[in-house]
């Protein structure tokens, strides 16, 4: 019985030592313990693996697309397609209205990298699950800079507002009123 414990203890320190290799951007691993988080999703911390996967290959997806890689075709596709998976295992397994919205949240990134309309609504419906979402607001200006900069820039306006000293929602606005035509509106409201 002792022994038994032991290996109990060991496997759950190695999967947490796992979980924090994959925070920190090493995804060796990763596809293992995400498949058996989706083969047993009622595992006690399936959804702590979840989460950390998910939030690692949304990284990896971002990086790859930022790089030039396509995520139409050949790895970044496979990879897109099983993170993908992991959301709506997500979004199946984790009912409760943030968790919800962080699954939209996730999507929405994904959009963003590939669709800046689907990626608009995911974020508007992660904002109507939790209004007080500062991703999925932030996000949203991001996509909305792109086709629709009046709305975006009202989302700067309201995180600004919330976060008078984030650094890239000031620039970010700053940028939005200036394409605007409101630099002169901007740089007095900022000399404040």
């Amino acid at each position: 019985e002792a022994h038994a414990k032991q290996k109990v203890q060991a496997d759950e320190r190695g999967r947490e030592y796992k979980l924090l290799f994959i925070q920190e951007g090493d995804l060796t691993g990763a596809d293992r313990l995400l498949q058996r988080a989706v083969s047993d999703p009622n595992t006690q911390d399936a959804y702590l693996v979840l989460e950390t996967v998910i939030e690692a290959k949304v990284k990896l997806l971002t990086n790859a697309h930022n790089s030039g890689m396509t995520l139409v075709e050949g790895p970044a596709a496979e990879e897109m397609g099983r993170t993908e998976r992991a959301i709506d295992l997500w979004s199946q397994q984790r009912t409760g209205q943030a968790d919800q919205a962080q699954g939209l949240v996730w999507r929405g990134k994904i959009h963003l990298l590939i669709n800046l309309q689907e990626a608009a609504a995911d974020f508007r419906k992660a904002l109507e699950l939790d209004p007080n979402h500062f991703d999925a607001r932030m996000h949203l200006a991001i996509a909305l800079a792109e086709y629709d900069a009046r709305e975006a820039a009202g989302h700067l306006e309201i995180l600004h507002r919330r976060e008078p000293r984030n650094v890239q929602v000031g620039v970010s606005l700053a940028s939005s009123l200036r394409g605007l035509g409101h630099g002169e509106r901007n740089d007095e409201h900022h000399r404040r």
